[in-house]
Formats: structure tokens, C-alpha cells, sequence
């Protein structure tokens, strides 16, 4: 049934991504499209993403919802007062737009994390962690949570102590 599921989204053009429950996703929109951050991030607009984070063309998402019983209208409906309840959001992007997700479910479901009830918060946009973005400008590196502890490990074993 997963797998089913998983063809289904695909065909229809949606990303999807599990996350750590009732965690916050931050959305930075610019002019040349945006890029969804993991957990809070000051000063950025924030959805709740209960647990899943679909992302998508909007067409798709009517697509689905009529598929699945609503009309037109109600399906439009739904998807508006999802928006304005906090639970999606919606953003332009540019023709010619490129995108990336993450896939480390480590990253997604933060695993580098140690206390299971403490949320993921950065301070600065550099310091946060982008799991989706589209648009026409260079696209946020994606590491893994096995990439990101390597690069510490060989950093630790390189700097002299003094």
C-alpha cells in the first residue's frame, strides 16, 4: 500500500517528506522562488507540518483533492484554509525553476537532536536547515546528518589541541 502511495504522489509531481512530529517548517520567500528550513527560524514565516510535508504545484494538489471526492470549488477551498490556518503554505515560483529536497530521513526527523522534546530553532538563516527549495537561484547544499558528523570528526581530529 506504501509503495502504491508513494507511485501515486510521484505521478502526480508531489515531494514528500516524513519529519519529526508537530515540529514547525520555516518558508524564506524571495523574488527568485524560496527554501523551507527545518524547525524554527527567526523572523521567517512558519506552518506546522504534523509529522508530513508535502510539496507541490498547487494543480497537483487539486488534482489529488478531487481524485479523492472534493469538487473544484471545495477542493479550492480547502487548500485556502489550510494557508490561512497555518498548516501550508503557498509561494510563487519563477519559470524555469529548478528543485531540491532533502532525502536524510536522519536530517528530516532530527536525529542530531539529543533531547526528543526539544524542537529544532536557528537564530540566523545560515545556521538553519533547508529541506526544500525552488526557484532560479542557486540551490542550498543538502547534507546528511552522516556528512555533517564526518566533517566534524575529521575537523576535531585536525585541530591541534593546545
Amino acid at each position: 500500500m506504501t509503495l502504491k502511495n508513494l507511485r501515486s504522489r510521484q505521478a502526480l509531481g508531489l515531494h514528500w517528506m516524513t519529519l519529526r512530529q508537530d515540529e514547525w517548517v520555516s518558508l524564506e520567500r524571495r523574488e527568485d522562488g524560496f527554501v523551507a528550513y527545518r524547525g524554527t527560524v527567526e523572523g521567517l514565516e512558519r506552518i506546522v507540518d504534523e509529522g508530513m510535508l508535502l510539496c507541490g504545484e498547487t494543480a497537483s494538489f487539486l488534482k489529488l483533492l478531487t481524485a479523492s471526492g472534493f469538487s473544484e470549488t471545495e477542493a479550492e477551498d480547502y487548500l485556502g484554509r489550510l494557508s490561512e490556518s497555518g498548516s501550508a503554505f503557498t509561494a510563487e515560483a519563477p519559470a524555469g525553476s529548478m528543485q531540491r529536497g532533502l532525502v536524510d530521513p536522519e536530517m528530516l526527523i532530527a536525529e542530531d537532536i539529543d533531547d526528543p522534546y526539544e524542537m529544532a530553532h536557528a537564530t540566523r538563516v545560515e545556521d538553519a536547515v533547508p529541506i526544500f527549495a525552488v526557484g532560479t537561484f542557486p540551490m542550498p547544499q543538502m547534507r546528511s546528518l552522516r556528512e555533517i558528523r564526518a566533517t566534524e570528526a575529521r575537523t576535531e581530529t585536525e585541530t591541534p589541541s593546545p
